[in-house]
Protein backbone atom coordinates (compact mmCIF):
# COMPACT_ATOMS: atom_id res chain seq x y z
CA UNK A 1 0.00 0.00 0.00
CA UNK A 2 1.47 3.45 -0.62
CA UNK A 3 0.21 7.13 0.63
CA UNK A 4 1.36 9.94 -1.59
CA UNK A 5 1.90 13.25 -0.49
CA UNK A 6 -0.94 14.64 -1.96
CA UNK A 7 -3.29 13.02 0.28
CA UNK A 8 -3.68 9.96 -2.05
CA UNK A 9 -3.82 6.39 -1.44
CA UNK A 10 -2.52 3.79 -4.14
CA UNK A 11 -3.30 -0.14 -4.00
CA UNK A 12 -1.23 -1.91 -5.68
CA UNK A 13 -2.00 -2.36 -9.39
CA UNK A 14 -2.13 -6.42 -9.00
CA UNK A 15 -5.19 -6.12 -6.53
CA UNK A 16 -7.00 -4.85 -9.83
CA UNK A 17 -5.78 -7.45 -11.79
CA UNK A 18 -5.85 -10.60 -10.42
CA UNK A 19 -7.62 -13.22 -11.94
CA UNK A 20 -9.15 -15.23 -9.22
CA UNK A 21 -10.25 -12.77 -6.75
CA UNK A 22 -14.15 -12.98 -6.08
CA UNK A 23 -13.95 -10.53 -3.10
CA UNK A 24 -12.70 -7.26 -2.84
CA UNK A 25 -13.22 -4.86 0.68
CA UNK A 26 -11.32 -1.39 0.56
CA UNK A 27 -12.09 0.66 4.16
CA UNK A 28 -9.89 3.72 4.36
CA UNK A 29 -10.37 5.72 7.60
CA UNK A 30 -8.54 8.65 6.72
CA UNK A 31 -9.71 11.38 3.96
CA UNK A 32 -7.24 9.50 0.76
CA UNK A 33 -8.65 9.60 -2.48
CA UNK A 34 -7.94 6.49 -4.09
CA UNK A 35 -5.83 6.15 -7.26
CA UNK A 36 -6.75 3.36 -9.49
CA UNK A 37 -4.13 1.47 -12.10
CA UNK A 38 -4.52 2.56 -16.03
CA UNK A 39 -5.31 -1.23 -16.40
CA UNK A 40 -8.23 -3.00 -14.40
CA UNK A 41 -9.56 -6.48 -14.98
CA UNK A 42 -11.33 -8.51 -12.35
CA UNK A 43 -12.92 -11.22 -14.10
CA UNK A 44 -14.07 -13.03 -11.69
CA UNK A 45 -14.97 -10.26 -9.07
CA UNK A 46 -18.67 -10.75 -7.66
CA UNK A 47 -18.59 -8.95 -4.73
CA UNK A 48 -17.50 -5.38 -4.40
CA UNK A 49 -17.26 -3.10 -1.09
CA UNK A 50 -15.87 0.21 -0.78
CA UNK A 51 -16.19 2.56 2.62
CA UNK A 52 -14.91 5.76 3.24
CA UNK A 53 -13.16 6.29 0.11
CA UNK A 54 -13.00 8.97 -2.21
CA UNK A 55 -12.66 8.53 -6.32
CA UNK A 56 -12.75 10.77 -9.42
CA UNK A 57 -16.33 10.19 -11.05
CA UNK A 58 -14.88 8.31 -13.67
CA UNK A 59 -12.97 6.28 -12.80
CA UNK A 60 -15.53 4.58 -10.09
CA UNK A 61 -17.24 4.29 -13.26
CA UNK A 62 -14.71 2.74 -14.77
CA UNK A 63 -13.93 0.04 -11.74
CA UNK A 64 -17.42 -1.36 -12.06
CA UNK A 65 -17.56 -1.52 -15.73
CA UNK A 66 -14.18 -3.56 -15.33
CA UNK A 67 -15.83 -6.34 -13.35
CA UNK A 68 -18.09 -8.16 -15.83
CA UNK A 69 -19.77 -10.48 -13.62
CA UNK A 70 -20.18 -8.50 -10.67
CA UNK A 71 -23.40 -9.21 -8.36
CA UNK A 72 -23.16 -7.11 -5.29
CA UNK A 73 -22.02 -3.97 -4.87
CA UNK A 74 -21.79 -1.61 -1.50
CA UNK A 75 -20.75 1.97 -1.78
CA UNK A 76 -20.98 3.53 1.75
CA UNK A 77 -18.90 6.38 2.84
CA UNK A 78 -18.30 7.89 -0.29
CA UNK A 79 -16.94 11.45 -0.17
CA UNK A 80 -16.84 14.18 -2.18
CA UNK A 81 -16.18 18.40 -2.29
CA UNK A 82 -17.64 18.10 -5.67
CA UNK A 83 -20.73 17.64 -7.71
CA UNK A 84 -21.23 13.78 -7.36
CA UNK A 85 -21.97 11.81 -10.58
CA UNK A 86 -22.63 8.22 -9.61
CA UNK A 87 -22.98 6.20 -12.81
CA UNK A 88 -23.77 2.50 -12.71
CA UNK A 89 -24.75 -0.08 -15.66
CA UNK A 90 -24.43 -3.25 -15.15
CA UNK A 91 -25.97 -6.92 -16.85
CA UNK A 92 -24.88 -9.13 -13.67
CA UNK A 93 -25.66 -6.37 -10.95
CA UNK A 94 -27.89 -8.18 -8.48
CA UNK A 95 -27.64 -5.80 -4.79
CA UNK A 96 -26.69 -2.66 -5.09
CA UNK A 97 -26.58 -0.70 -1.96
CA UNK A 98 -25.53 3.04 -2.03
CA UNK A 99 -25.18 4.43 1.71
CA UNK A 100 -23.07 7.38 3.92
CA UNK A 101 -22.31 9.88 0.89
CA UNK A 102 -20.83 13.21 2.22
CA UNK A 103 -20.70 15.89 -0.19
CA UNK A 104 -21.24 19.63 -0.23
CA UNK A 105 -22.34 19.90 -3.81
CA UNK A 106 -25.50 18.54 -5.85
CA UNK A 107 -25.15 14.45 -6.57
CA UNK A 108 -26.42 12.43 -9.58
CA UNK A 109 -27.31 8.73 -9.59
CA UNK A 110 -27.73 7.07 -12.84
CA UNK A 111 -28.43 2.71 -12.43
CA UNK A 112 -29.10 0.73 -15.40
CA UNK A 113 -29.17 -2.76 -14.67
CA UNK A 114 -31.36 -5.61 -16.08
CA UNK A 115 -30.13 -8.24 -13.44
CA UNK A 116 -30.73 -5.98 -10.35
CA UNK A 117 -33.44 -7.42 -7.47
CA UNK A 118 -32.07 -5.11 -4.52
CA UNK A 119 -31.57 -1.47 -4.88
CA UNK A 120 -30.63 0.90 -1.39
CA UNK A 121 -29.89 4.22 -1.05
CA UNK A 122 -29.28 6.18 2.18
CA UNK A 123 -28.57 9.42 1.88
CA UNK A 124 -28.51 12.91 4.01
CA UNK A 125 -31.57 15.06 3.71
CA UNK A 126 -28.78 18.11 3.14
CA UNK A 127 -27.91 16.90 -0.17
CA UNK A 128 -29.35 18.22 -3.27
CA UNK A 129 -29.55 14.94 -5.35
CA UNK A 130 -31.50 13.34 -8.40
CA UNK A 131 -31.33 9.49 -9.52
CA UNK A 132 -32.43 7.90 -12.68
CA UNK A 133 -32.96 4.04 -12.56
CA UNK A 134 -33.81 1.48 -14.81
CA UNK A 135 -34.16 -1.58 -13.43
CA UNK A 136 -37.08 -4.24 -15.10
CA UNK A 137 -36.52 -6.93 -12.42
CA UNK A 138 -35.83 -4.69 -9.28
CA UNK A 139 -38.05 -6.70 -6.36
CA UNK A 140 -37.02 -4.35 -3.67
CA UNK A 141 -35.91 -0.36 -3.51
CA UNK A 142 -35.27 1.56 -0.72
CA UNK A 143 -34.60 5.30 -1.01
CA UNK A 144 -34.16 7.78 1.33
CA UNK A 145 -34.60 12.03 1.18
CA UNK A 146 -34.52 11.53 -2.58
CA UNK A 147 -35.61 15.35 -4.56
CA UNK A 148 -36.15 13.88 -7.82
CA UNK A 149 -37.03 10.64 -8.90
CA UNK A 150 -36.79 9.35 -12.98
CA UNK A 151 -38.12 5.73 -12.82
CA UNK A 152 -37.30 4.51 -16.62
CA UNK A 153 -38.21 1.42 -15.77
CA UNK A 154 -39.31 -0.39 -12.38
CA UNK A 155 -41.80 -2.97 -13.67
CA UNK A 156 -41.57 -5.93 -11.17
CA UNK A 157 -40.97 -4.20 -8.12
CA UNK A 158 -43.13 -5.92 -5.03
CA UNK A 159 -41.67 -3.48 -2.10
CA UNK A 160 -40.71 0.08 -2.24
CA UNK A 161 -39.95 2.30 0.93
CA UNK A 162 -39.31 5.69 -0.41
CA UNK A 163 -38.57 8.68 1.42
CA UNK A 164 -38.77 12.17 -0.49
CA UNK A 165 -38.26 15.86 0.59
CA UNK A 166 -40.71 18.02 -0.22
CA UNK A 167 -40.16 21.40 1.46
CA UNK A 168 -39.32 23.62 -1.18
CA UNK A 169 -35.51 24.95 -1.08
CA UNK A 170 -34.80 28.77 -0.70
CA UNK A 171 -35.42 31.00 -3.62
CA UNK A 172 -31.36 31.93 -3.95
CA UNK A 173 -30.40 28.11 -3.82
CA UNK A 174 -28.08 27.02 -6.69
CA UNK A 175 -29.66 23.63 -6.74
CA UNK A 176 -33.39 23.38 -8.54
CA UNK A 177 -36.14 23.85 -6.19
CA UNK A 178 -37.46 20.51 -5.02
CA UNK A 179 -40.39 19.03 -6.29
CA UNK A 180 -43.53 19.75 -3.81
CA UNK A 181 -45.39 16.56 -2.43
CA UNK A 182 -47.97 17.14 -5.49
CA UNK A 183 -44.73 16.30 -7.85
CA UNK A 184 -43.47 13.64 -5.75
CA UNK A 185 -46.55 11.52 -5.99
CA UNK A 186 -46.46 11.76 -9.41
CA UNK A 187 -43.02 10.77 -9.59
CA UNK A 188 -44.36 7.54 -7.94
CA UNK A 189 -46.30 6.51 -10.72
CA UNK A 190 -44.23 3.73 -12.23
CA UNK A 191 -44.32 2.32 -8.88
CA UNK A 192 -47.92 1.15 -9.86
CA UNK A 193 -47.31 -2.45 -9.66
CA UNK A 194 -45.72 -2.47 -6.08
CA UNK A 195 -47.28 -4.21 -3.22
CA UNK A 196 -46.05 -2.64 -0.24
CA UNK A 197 -45.07 0.47 -0.05
CA UNK A 198 -43.76 2.50 2.61
CA UNK A 199 -43.19 6.65 2.07
CA UNK A 200 -41.69 8.54 4.46
CA UNK A 201 -42.39 12.25 3.68
CA UNK A 202 -39.91 15.39 4.86
CA UNK A 203 -41.91 18.45 5.80
CA UNK A 204 -45.23 17.26 5.14
CA UNK A 205 -46.78 20.45 5.47
CA UNK A 206 -45.97 21.76 1.84
CA UNK A 207 -48.47 18.84 0.39
CA UNK A 208 -51.38 21.31 -1.00
CA UNK A 209 -51.43 19.99 -4.70
CA UNK A 210 -52.04 16.57 -4.21
CA UNK A 211 -55.52 16.37 -4.80
CA UNK A 212 -55.37 18.82 -7.88
CA UNK A 213 -52.63 16.79 -9.15
CA UNK A 214 -54.37 13.51 -8.67
CA UNK A 215 -57.48 14.84 -10.43
CA UNK A 216 -55.78 16.51 -13.49
CA UNK A 217 -53.22 13.62 -14.15
CA UNK A 218 -54.62 10.35 -12.27
CA UNK A 219 -53.05 7.47 -11.45
CA UNK A 220 -53.46 3.88 -9.38
CA UNK A 221 -51.25 2.06 -7.87
CA UNK A 222 -53.56 -1.28 -8.64
CA UNK A 223 -52.18 -3.96 -6.86
CA UNK A 224 -51.09 -2.24 -3.35
CA UNK A 225 -51.79 -3.97 -0.28
CA UNK A 226 -50.24 -2.71 2.18
CA UNK A 227 -49.29 1.10 2.50
CA UNK A 228 -47.13 2.45 5.27
CA UNK A 229 -46.83 6.39 6.36
CA UNK A 230 -43.99 7.47 8.29
CA UNK A 231 -43.19 10.97 9.71
CA UNK A 232 -47.03 12.09 9.41
CA UNK A 233 -48.92 14.66 11.68
CA UNK A 234 -52.72 14.49 11.47
CA UNK A 235 -53.23 18.20 10.26
CA UNK A 236 -55.97 19.08 7.00
CA UNK A 237 -53.27 18.77 4.33
CA UNK A 238 -52.15 15.20 5.62
CA UNK A 239 -55.23 13.69 5.97
CA UNK A 240 -56.11 15.14 2.85
CA UNK A 241 -52.96 12.56 1.54
CA UNK A 242 -54.13 9.93 3.49
CA UNK A 243 -57.49 9.79 1.68
CA UNK A 244 -56.33 10.78 -2.00
CA UNK A 245 -53.65 7.89 -1.62
CA UNK A 246 -56.53 5.65 -0.66
CA UNK A 247 -58.26 6.98 -3.84
CA UNK A 248 -55.12 5.43 -5.98
CA UNK A 249 -55.01 2.08 -3.99
CA UNK A 250 -58.01 0.33 -4.94
CA UNK A 251 -57.04 -3.24 -3.68
CA UNK A 252 -55.19 -1.89 0.03
CA UNK A 253 -56.28 -3.85 2.78
CA UNK A 254 -53.40 -2.36 5.31
CA UNK A 255 -52.91 0.65 6.57
CA UNK A 256 -49.74 1.87 8.61
CA UNK A 257 -49.67 5.78 9.74
CA UNK A 258 -46.31 6.67 12.50
CA UNK A 259 -46.76 9.83 13.82
CA UNK A 260 -44.77 12.48 14.04
CA UNK A 261 -45.97 15.45 16.36
CA UNK A 262 -42.94 17.93 15.75
CA UNK A 263 -43.12 17.52 12.33
CA UNK A 264 -44.46 21.02 11.75
CA UNK A 265 -41.77 22.70 13.82
CA UNK A 266 -38.55 20.96 12.48
CA UNK A 267 -36.10 22.85 10.70
CA UNK A 268 -37.88 25.80 12.16
CA UNK A 269 -35.21 28.24 10.87
CA UNK A 270 -35.58 26.74 6.92
CA UNK A 271 -39.14 26.86 7.31
CA UNK A 272 -38.59 30.83 7.86
CA UNK A 273 -36.56 31.09 4.85
CA UNK A 274 -38.92 29.11 3.12
CA UNK A 275 -42.11 31.15 4.52
CA UNK A 276 -43.17 32.77 0.57
CA UNK A 277 -44.20 29.23 -0.28
CA UNK A 278 -47.02 29.47 2.15
CA UNK A 279 -47.75 27.84 5.85
CA UNK A 280 -50.17 27.27 8.29
CA UNK A 281 -50.67 27.08 11.80
CA UNK A 282 -51.21 24.13 14.02
CA UNK A 283 -54.08 25.69 15.05
CA UNK A 284 -55.56 27.21 11.68
CA UNK A 285 -55.08 23.44 10.70
CA UNK A 286 -56.82 21.78 13.75
CA UNK A 287 -59.64 24.68 13.38
CA UNK A 288 -59.46 23.80 9.36
CA UNK A 289 -60.21 19.82 10.10
CA UNK A 290 -63.24 20.66 12.46
CA UNK A 291 -64.96 23.14 10.43
CA UNK A 292 -68.37 21.60 8.98
CA UNK A 293 -67.44 22.00 5.46
CA UNK A 294 -64.32 20.25 5.75
CA UNK A 295 -65.40 17.04 7.89
CA UNK A 296 -67.94 16.72 5.67
CA UNK A 297 -65.50 17.19 2.57
CA UNK A 298 -63.09 14.39 4.35
CA UNK A 299 -65.93 12.33 5.07
CA UNK A 300 -66.89 12.22 1.40
CA UNK A 301 -63.63 11.30 0.60
CA UNK A 302 -62.80 8.41 2.94
CA UNK A 303 -66.51 6.94 1.92
CA UNK A 304 -65.61 5.07 -1.33
CA UNK A 305 -61.84 4.11 -0.49
CA UNK A 306 -62.28 1.78 2.23
CA UNK A 307 -63.76 -0.24 0.37
CA UNK A 308 -61.11 -3.52 1.33
CA UNK A 309 -59.32 -1.88 4.16
CA UNK A 310 -58.93 -4.75 6.93
CA UNK A 311 -56.22 -3.70 9.13
CA UNK A 312 -55.03 -0.35 10.35
CA UNK A 313 -52.20 0.84 13.12
CA UNK A 314 -51.75 4.13 13.97
CA UNK A 315 -48.68 4.68 16.47
CA UNK A 316 -47.61 8.04 18.09
CA UNK A 317 -51.11 9.36 19.05
CA UNK A 318 -51.23 12.27 21.54
CA UNK A 319 -55.34 12.11 22.21
CA UNK A 320 -55.86 15.23 20.22
CA UNK A 321 -59.22 16.29 18.93
CA UNK A 322 -57.71 16.34 15.24
CA UNK A 323 -56.46 12.78 15.26
CA UNK A 324 -59.92 11.72 17.24
CA UNK A 325 -61.74 13.16 13.88
CA UNK A 326 -59.72 10.89 11.93
CA UNK A 327 -60.57 7.79 13.73
CA UNK A 328 -63.80 8.92 14.04
CA UNK A 329 -64.34 9.07 10.32
CA UNK A 330 -61.98 5.71 10.06
CA UNK A 331 -64.10 3.89 11.97
CA UNK A 332 -67.19 5.01 10.22
CA UNK A 333 -66.10 4.24 6.73
CA UNK A 334 -64.04 1.16 6.82
CA UNK A 335 -66.92 -1.10 6.19
CA UNK A 336 -64.61 -4.48 6.30
CA UNK A 337 -61.83 -3.55 9.23
CA UNK A 338 -61.43 -5.94 10.90
CA UNK A 339 -58.49 -4.87 13.66
CA UNK A 340 -57.67 -1.21 14.56
CA UNK A 341 -54.39 -0.96 16.69
CA UNK A 342 -53.73 2.59 18.34
CA UNK A 343 -50.10 3.21 20.04
CA UNK A 344 -50.10 6.45 22.58
CA UNK A 345 -47.14 7.25 24.37
CA UNK A 346 -48.00 7.85 27.51
CA UNK A 347 -45.06 10.55 28.10
CA UNK A 348 -46.36 13.85 29.20
CA UNK A 349 -50.23 12.08 29.46
CA UNK A 350 -51.82 11.21 32.59
CA UNK A 351 -54.28 8.40 33.71
CA UNK A 352 -57.01 10.45 32.83
CA UNK A 353 -56.08 11.75 29.32
CA UNK A 354 -55.35 8.37 28.60
CA UNK A 355 -58.61 6.83 30.32
CA UNK A 356 -60.59 9.91 27.94
CA UNK A 357 -58.73 9.28 24.94
CA UNK A 358 -60.21 5.30 25.30
CA UNK A 359 -63.70 6.44 26.38
CA UNK A 360 -63.45 8.84 23.08
CA UNK A 361 -62.87 6.55 20.81
CA UNK A 362 -65.40 3.85 22.47
CA UNK A 363 -68.44 6.61 21.19
CA UNK A 364 -67.82 6.13 17.93
CA UNK A 365 -70.23 4.45 15.75
CA UNK A 366 -68.16 1.86 14.02
CA UNK A 367 -69.33 0.44 10.40
CA UNK A 368 -67.66 -3.11 10.95
CA UNK A 369 -69.45 -4.82 14.00
CA UNK A 370 -66.34 -7.50 13.90
CA UNK A 371 -64.05 -5.22 14.46
CA UNK A 372 -61.89 -5.57 17.18
CA UNK A 373 -59.82 -2.23 18.52
CA UNK A 374 -56.54 -2.45 20.49
CA UNK A 375 -55.33 0.03 22.80
CA UNK A 376 -51.40 0.43 23.81
CA UNK A 377 -49.79 3.17 25.78
CA UNK A 378 -46.29 2.19 25.63
CA UNK A 379 -43.74 3.03 22.84
CA UNK A 380 -43.56 -1.05 21.32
Amino acid sequence: MKFNNNDEFRVPDCVFTCKSLTNLELDLSTSYKIILPNSISLPRLKYLRLRNTRFKHDELTKLCSSCPVLEHLDLSGVRSTKPLSITISSVTLEHLVIGGISTTAAMNITISSVTLKNFELHIDKSIRNTLRLYAPNLVYLFLSNLDYLLFEDVSSLFKADVGVQVKPRKPNDEFPMVHAAADTLESLKPLHNVKELTISFQELKHVGRVEELLQKQPFHIYNLQRLELQKMSLSTESVHVIASLLKISPVLESLVVQLCQDVENSDKSESDEASDFGSESEEEMELALHSGETTLGLEGQFTSTMKQLKFVEISGLEGSDSELKFIEILLKNAMVLQKLVLKKDPTGSSIEDITKFCEEVDKFPVACLSLKIYFFFFNL
